[in-house]
């Protein structure tokens, strides 16, 4: 009879990752440390609450064909701001990055989410804006069942996902 191996858990969140990251990375692991996130929100959501240098999370890939935690990675440079202009959110995240600027015209993606958040600052006036580099730690394969939450932020300690009860290091 051959035992389960539950995976130890190394860090509490995840991110999920777009088709295009997860597959650079089955290149070339280092790869995916040329890519990073931004977005915003009318409302404050947890994630701003814990982005901050040295965070470790789990990249999630989202391909059908996958669903599992891939990658360990740490935050670098990022963090959650506040803004109430286009300007004022590439400047802001420009200071948390070190100089990387979002650019609505990268992919389908960022034009997507650059659209979104105009709507919700035309809506909101003032928004809460996150951005997050990161370096790769490990390549992991931890399958993840359950939903991923459709915020792309997923805290790993609730019970609904799939992850509850697995041991943390």
């Amino acid at each position: 009879m051959q035992t389960l191996q539950i995976p130890r858990l190394e860090a509490n969140y995840a991110i999920s990752m777009q088709p295009n990251e997860a597959a650079a990375f089955e290149i070339d692991n280092q790869r995916l440390e040329a890519f990073w996130t931004w977005t915003a929100w009318k409302h404050r959501h947890w994630p701003a609450d814990i982005i901050h240098p040295g965070l470790r999370l789990y990249g999630f890939d989202l391909r059908k064909n996958r669903r599992e935690l891939f990658v360990l990675l740490e935050v670098t440079h990022g963090g959650a701001f506040r803004f109430e202009s286009m300007d004022n959110f590439v400047k802001k995240v420009q200071a948390l990055t070190e100089g990387w600027t979002p650019d609505k015209e990268a992919d389908p993606n960022s034009n997507d989410k650059w659209q979104d958040i105009e709507e919700r600052l035309q809506q909101a006036g003032t928004c809460t804006g996150i951005c997050v580099r990161w370096r790769v730690l490990k390549k992991v394969s931890i399958p993840l069942r359950g939903r991923f939450p459709l915020l792309g932020w997923c805290d790993l300690q609730k019970p609904n996902l799939g992850m509850h009860g697995l041991p943390r290091s």
